[in-house]
């Protein structure tokens, strides 16, 4: 098969590391791979030499809400216009669109009488965004060939949508590393720093962390335009000696391998990478219950704690209660490592190249 995969950017976030996975196990399987990209730059992920990697290079100007506001409408249009031209001249079997912006252009392609079979994958919470947004994505996903899930939560919210499947995401077990030398106690997070992960609130409950356990320290792994805003935090709880802001890492499983514990403090998740990683390490996790309902599918009595959104309290109750019961490590690795591997790249990806196959 001849594919298009459409996103914004290939940055260092999860849904960008599934794509680039998908990608080089497509091509590897003999498959034609091109990404499309909204927004230039080199992608995070190494791809490939296989799959083809073009952009149409659009830059947001965000000095005020006006700028903003004309620059991404002008890139909407210039990023249409070079997928339509794309499309035209490559004629794909497939074209596999994710993230809202994605998407909807490749939606208004199709309008315009460009034929192609168009996937759409659905990687984010629906119910957090805005209605009309909600509305104007169930109209697109509708009009797909296929619409994929990563939750019956969300395959369900889609109702409407008549051709549409549940796929999870996909764990490549070749980067996961063994868990060795526990330092109990570490505690570490990994996310972009932006409001949908809700580090705020990670650091309240941390603050709250060290009244009982002094001696913990949490390492925040990511980057995003939260990040002076977090410092700043950081320094008014005077929590700085034991808080520290790491940055993307290519290679992040690495460094939080030997952490005590996981925390996961988004206001919402389509199924988080991070989670499934970090359990497939065999990390004890503290997560919070997005609304897609993926915390309880994943995490049980003997692998960690589910708390509500928002609640530091009950996330620094939960990290105290894993930091004080160093005994439950290794059953807790190895409940979390039987259980994700339902999740391997073999069985996932089978599906994924199954389902292509089959629109």
């Amino acid at each position: 098969m001849k594919c298009i995969f459409v996103i914004s950017r290939m940055g260092g976030g999860g849904a960008e590391r599934v794509l680039a996975n998908q990608a080089n196990e497509f091509v590897a399987n003999g498959h034609d791979v091109t990404i499309m990209t909204i927004v230039g730059g080199e992608s995070f992920y190494d791809l490939s030499e296989k799959v083809k990697y073009i952009s149409a290079n659009v830059k947001i100007n965000r000095k005020s809400k006006i700028t903003s506001m004309f620059s991404q409408m002008f890139g909407f249009f210039k990023a249409r216009a070079f997928f339509k031209k794309m499309i035209i001249t490559e004629s794909p079997d497939i074209v596999f669109s994710q993230q809202r912006q994605a998407d909807i252009i490749c939606y208004s392609i199709k309008g315009a009488k460009v034929k192609f079979k168009h996937i759409c994958y659905e990687i984010n919470d629906p119910f957090a965004r805005r209605k009309v947004t909600q509305q104007i994505l169930k109209k697109v996903y509708e009009k797909s060939q296929l619409l994929v899930c990563q939750s019956q939560t969300v395959a369900d919210y889609y109702n409407n949508v008549p051709n549409r499947v549940v796929i999870p995401n996909p764990i490549n077990p070749t980067l996961i590393p063994n868990r060795e030398n526990i330092d109990g106690n570490k505690v570490v997070a990994v996310g972009r720093l932006d409001k949908q992960k809700n580090f705020s609130m990670l650091l309240d409950a941390f603050a709250q962390v060290l009244m009982t356990k002094p001696s913990a320290y949490l390492q925040i792994y990511g980057e995003g335009p939260l990040r002076e805003s977090l410092q700043k935090k950081i320094d008014l709880l005077h929590i700085g000696k034991s808080v520290k802001l790491c940055g993307a890492k290519r290679e992040v499983l690495k460094y939080i391998s030997n952490a005590a514990v996981f925390a996961m403090s988004s206001d919402y998740e389509g199924m988080p990478n991070a989670l499934l990683e970090a359990m497939a390490i065999g990390l004890p996790v503290v997560c919070t219950d997005f609304a897609t309902g993926v915390a309880y599918e994943l995490i049980g009595e003997n692998n960690g704690f589910v708390v509500p959104v928002g609640d530091s309290d009950a996330m620094a109750k939960a990290i105290i209660d894993i930091l004080e019961h160093p005994e439950r490590q290794s059953v807790i690795c190895a409940q979390s490592r039987k259980d994700t591997t339902r999740f391997y790249n073999d069985k996932i990806m089978n599906r994924w190249l199954e389902t292509f196959e089959n629109v």
